[in-house]
């Protein structure tokens, strides 16, 4: 007894194999242009994070320049006033500057879009057709 593929079984073959390189095709077109779009927006956000990060160092600067400023007033006054209930005060108000940070954004690493397309058309189109 032959096993043995019909003719249009053979067809159907043929038509899903080039559907499926047609589709492949499609993704890979697809996923360039995704890639091409994720890393120009990307170019944009870090652009915005650099941006931003110049205003924060604006802030951190100020708030150091201020508890600076503060600190000079306070180590000015009188050990004893430095002690004394206010001095205690002025000395935890000062301590919120000086411990204040701001930390810089980082702009994450992202990745490509790699789909791996298997090679299912040539592994479909080479199956033989009779035996």
């Amino acid at each position: 007894m032959a096993f043995k593929v019909t003719k249009e079984q053979s067809a159907q073959i043929k038509a899903l194999v080039q559907k499926l390189v047609d589709q492949a095709t499609a993704v890979e077109a697809t996923q360039a242009t995704a890639n091409e779009t994720i890393a120009a927006a990307l170019a944009t956000v870090v652009v915005e994070v650099e941006r931003y990060n110049e205003v924060l160092g604006e802030a951190r600067e100020l708030v150091e320049d201020i508890a600076t400023d503060f600190r000079g007033q306070f180590d000015d006054k009188s050990e004893k006033w430095q002690e004394g209930e206010k001095g205690q005060e002025v000395n935890e108000f000062i301590e919120q500057y000086e411990h204040t940070s701001f930390d810089d954004l980082d702009v994450p690493e992202i990745e490509e879009i790699a789909i791996d397309i298997e090679p299912v058309a040539e592994a479909l189109e080479e199956l033989p057709e009779e035996i």
